[in-house]
């Protein structure tokens, strides 16, 4: 701008003071209070307005809402980029810190100190993959840090039918090495993998060969969702060459084998495929999906220990969560910051539920020493659910035939059953190991009590629950100095709770007495108890309920407002987060290439003059593929209209 304006100052020859040589005080340029507010040492944040910002930006705070407050505060002009700078510089995150005890931490590298991965276990994920290690489901997410790692989660099911992560690891490349390091690290600190029997998981080749291999007394089975998924994005034009007509087709059959109910019914759907003579379709199928159809056939998976559970939606809605929680693309100390927050708060509903059903007394009502009565007792609310319908069932239940003492025959729409008093070969006891309508249905026959706690898995008891629950076993009982005695002088609260409407309604008919009473008082006293009831009216707008009502119609203008200054509190609570610790040589370890952030450019879908784009229709390459019709030149639909007619 090179304005003009100069202040010289010199020293006078004592050395007291400063004096002013030389002034020119004359700019080429307005000057304005609002244009001296925009200049950047007068946008500069300190004290305790920038702690506040710091606050509010780890909260993530929006950067128009907190541009706003900032300014309420302090009076100065923030931009939305001095706020980005001021994030960069003052907001950190450390991934060198560790609050929780006995978790696992390891952090792979190779011989070039190039990240391998990094694995992360707390004491709480090891404790519940201990007590429930029969099922596990395994899952990636992507997009959660700028080194394009992407996080792995172990899950499982416990005795209430909740989510439970068992571990977690980023890898950098989800190639079969890293994984299987991965996986045997978890082998290694959890003894209990052994007892691990059905996995489910996607149809991602590498993971599912390493999980083959490190649990070989595991059965694999593929998620129901991923599965229908595949056959829909491979039956296509460009993949296999059918038409939209071969393509409905066999959709149709392969979404029946799906859903097949036994090898038979499975076999049959096979022959019908066999017979449309889409010999592309038949060939993808034969070489990828006949060998492992065990994996992902509904009927011949629900005769595993799965727990009814067909698909990875667990894993999905958790990483659903987790996205709601942890920002895209941050770097490692900021993910692991925020991914500890989502553990925090997941897992504090889940000890919430927990606790409720440890310390409340159900409401049980059914007859005492009934069957229902008795299994409600000994199970877990999840897990009565299905004793209910099972016992409602029962009664459906009318083809039995006896074979041999205790030994019954079941034919139901799909199978025949052999069953027993204790056994039963349906998919409802193999998958849940509960009493099924089957085994119900022998005992009544058969004249045997219908409650028998051997019939019930260990993992379903409420007893074991409580037992294996980390909330529960974080409690030293029968030591009353750890525990402090909180009392209070507050009666319990009896009265119901109304609704708005009831409230309402309630309040108006006080109301009308009280107008009734008002009006009729003389006019000396009617002024005095209009403005009493103005008062009540316009304190209790402002929240103040607790005081005096004598007190509040004294009080003056200035007094409510510092009254209101006054009560008005806040109290902060820093929780601290868990990170994983890394060993001190970190600094030596090189990270991943940071992944930039990709989307279409401005103006990508328009034309140069700002209309919008044609698309382009695909057309595929001259492989000897047939093109349709609707994506033919047209040349060449002209030319098959002459071969037509």
């Amino acid at each position: 701008m090179n304005c003009p304006v100069e202040i010289i100052l010199t020293v006078e020859k004592e050395g007291s003071c400063l004096k002013v040589a030389s002034l020119n005080m004359n700019h080429n340029h307005q000057c304005s209070e609002e244009a001296f507010s925009h200049l950047p040492h007068q946008r500069k944040l300190s004290g305790s307005a920038s702690d506040e910002a710091v606050k509010l930006l780890k909260m993530r705070c929006n950067k128009m809402v907190l541009q706003n407050h900032l300014k309420n505060i302090t009076g100065k002009v923030i931009t939305g980029r001095d706020l980005s700078n001021f994030k960069a510089k003052h907001v950190t995150y450390s991934i060198g810190k560790n609050d929780v005890e006995r978790s696992t931490t390891e952090v792979i590298a190779d011989e070039n100190n190039n990240l391998l991965g990094i694995f992360y276990q707390d004491q709480a994920m090891k404790d519940c993959f201990s007590a429930f290690p029969e099922m596990l489901f395994i899952d990636s997410t992507y997009k959660l840090n700028n080194l394009n790692m992407p996080l792995y989660i172990l899950l499982g099911e416990n005795g209430n039918g909740h989510s439970e992560i068992f571990a977690t690891f980023l890898v950098a490349n989800e190639d079969k090495k890293t994984i299987e390091l991965m996986i045997r690290i978890f082998k290694k600190v959890n003894p209990n993998w052994e007892k691990t029997l059905n996995i489910m998981s996607d149809k991602d080749m590498t993971e599912r060969q390493v999980l083959g291999i490190e649990f070989p007394q595991a059965k694999l089975h593929l998620c129901l969702f991923h599965v229908l998924r595949t056959f829909r994005k491979e039956l296509t034009l460009e993949k296999l060459g059918v038409t939209s007509e071969e393509r409905r087709l066999c959709l149709e059959i392969l979404q029946k084998m799906t859903y097949a109910k036994t090898e038979e019914d499975y076999a049959s759907l096979h022959q019908s495929l066999k017979s449309t003579k889409i010999n592309s379709v038949i060939c993808y199928f034969e070489d990828n999906w006949h060998k492992i159809h065990n994996e992902w056939v509904e009927g011949l998976k629900s005769a595993n220990l799965t727990f009814l559970n067909r698909t990875n939606n667990r894993l999905e809605s958790l990483n659903q969560k987790i996205k709601q929680v942890c920002s895209r693309n941050t770097n490692l100390g900021q993910f692991f910051d925020d991914f500890s927050v989502f553990l925090q708060s997941t897992r504090v509903m889940q000890d919430h539920k927990a606790i409720n059903i440890f310390h409340k007394r159900p409401v049980i009502l059914y007859d005492p020493g009934s069957v229902e009565e008795s299994y409600k007792k000994l199970l877990t609310p999840y897990a009565f659910s299905f004793i209910l319908k099972q016992l409602e069932l029962a009664s459906e239940v009318r083809s039995l035939i006896k074979l041999s003492e205790n030994q019954y025959v079941v034919t139901t729409t799909y199978a025949k059953l052999k069953v027993t008093v204790l056994s039963c070969d349906c998919g409802f006891r193999s998958a849940m190991l509960l009493p099924c309508r089957h085994i119900f249905a022998v005992r009544k026959v058969e004249g045997v009590d219908l409650f028998n706690r051997t019939l019930c898995a260990t993992r379903w008891s409420l007893d074991y629950y409580r037992s294996k629950h980390h909330v529960v076993k974080s409690l030293v009982l029968g030591n009353p100095g750890q525990y402090s005695v909180v009392t209070s002088n507050e009666k319990t609260r009896t009265t119901a709770i109304f609704s708005q409407n009831e409230k309402y309604k309630k309040t108006l008919q006080l109301c009308q007495k009280l107008a009734s009473v008002v009006s009729e008082s003389p006019m000396r006293e009617y002024e005095h108890r209009y403005d009493l009831l103005a008062s009540v009216l316009d304190c209790w707008k402002k929240d103040i309920v607790n005081e005096d009502i004598v007190n509040i119609v004294e009080l003056n203008n200035d007094e409510i407002e510092g009254y209101i200054q006054g009560e008005s509190t806040s109290k902060n609570k820093n929780n601290e987060d868990f990170l994983p610790t890394l060993e001190p040589d970190i600094s030596m370890i090189k990270f991943p290439p940071f992944t930039a952030k990709r989307g279409r450019p401005k103006g990508a879908e328009l034309t140069v003059i700002g209309l919008p784009a044609k698309k382009k229709k695909y057309r595929p390459a001259s492989n000897g593929k047939p093109v349709p019709f609707v994506q033919k030149q047209p040349k060449e639909k002209f030319e098959s209209y002459i071969l037509l007619s």
